[in-house]
């Protein structure tokens, strides 16, 4: 393999380094990363046939993760921290015609806990003020995402969520630099948009980057 490790020039950088799921950063959730903590309902689904999981979040994605997860798993726990789906209404109907996922409101996860794999995990009733658990193998967090966005300099604006910032022409506030996809403020989500930004970053780059 070669080393491209070192220095190199360019009249050009366009930045797709993407974004990343969130992590709950509690205890437990990195020490069970692949042993039952998971990331992608659709690969890792058919392990969990018959068994429980829980989904944490309300969002789009952890809607359509449980449904994927419905077809497998004997129970879905779906823990939400808010009283309400942000989610869009198509998904939320989707999920009332299956019996084998369970809502708990205005609940978070404290703690996964396990053996060599997850067990179970501990969560906190905020109505209630009260702690119970809830026996798993299988715990899926889709609690939003977070940019790869750290290695770049400084001097390039980000929004509070560490996006980056950029003009119409996906140029940033450093001349030269240019980003396309989930690490730009701004997308709109699905790969196809990926795509489009980054031709158009290549465009913008050809037109306003002198040669």
């Amino acid at each position: 393999m070669p080393n491209d490790a070192g220095e190199h020039r360019a009249r050009v950088i366009i930045v797709a380094s993407g974004a990343r799921l969130k992590r709950l950063g509690i205890p437990g959730e990195a020490e069970f990363e692949g042993k039952g903590v998971l990331r992608c309902a659709d690969c890792d689904g058919p392990f969990y046939m018959g068994q429980d999981v829980v989904v944490v979040g309300g969002g789009d994605s952890a809607l359509q993760e449980a449904l994927v997860l419905a077809e497998f798993a004997r129970q879905i726990h779906l823990v939400h921290r808010g009283a309400q789906f942000s989610a869009r209404a198509g998904f939320v109907e989707a999920l009332g015609r299956h019996a084998n996922i369970h809502v708990h409101w205005r609940t978070r996860v404290d703690t996964v806990l396990g053996g060599n794999a997850v067990q179970s995990v501990r969560v906190h009733e905020l109505d209630e003020a009260k702690q119970a658990e809830i026996l798993c193998s299988g715990f899926f967090a889709y609690v939003g995402l977070e940019p790869a966005s750290e290695f770049l300099p400084d001097a390039i604006a980000r929004d509070a969520g560490g996006f980056v910032l950029t003009g119409a022409d996906l140029q940033t506030g450093m001349p030269g630099i240019f980003t396309a996809g989930a690490v730009r403020s701004g997308f709109g989500g699905l790969l196809t948009h990926a795509a489009a930004e980054g031709f158009a970053a290549a465009e913008s780059a050809a037109t306003e980057v002198p040669g």
